[in-house]
């Protein structure tokens, strides 16, 4: 009986040990977290700049489409006029 109570209060030991581990990990991984995510809220912070530039160039890619566009029918109306006027 001695020997067998010393066994389970082996196991208990190494289960604890265990549990020690995990702790530590899973604070060490905690700390890591925590960093990655303010490395993560600094760049994006140092994008939201970036992101509006783009905005704003793709506003202006759009425009200078719709005035090619306008400019191309404006051209033909005029060409349609001038053949028709000959």
């Amino acid at each position: 009986m001695d020997d067998r109570l010393e066994r389970i209060e082996n196991k208990l030991d190494k289960v604890v040990d265990e549990i020690g581990e995990i702790k530590e990990t899973t604070a060490k991984q905690q700390v890591s977290l925590d960093y990655h995510i303010k490395r993560t809220d600094l760049l994006e912070d140092k994008l939201e700049p970036v992101e509006k530039h783009v905005q704003l160039i793709s506003a202006l890619f759009k425009i200078i489409g719709g005035l090619a566009v306008i400019a191309s029918i404006v051209g033909v109306i005029f060409r349609i006029l001038e053949y028709a006027n000959k």
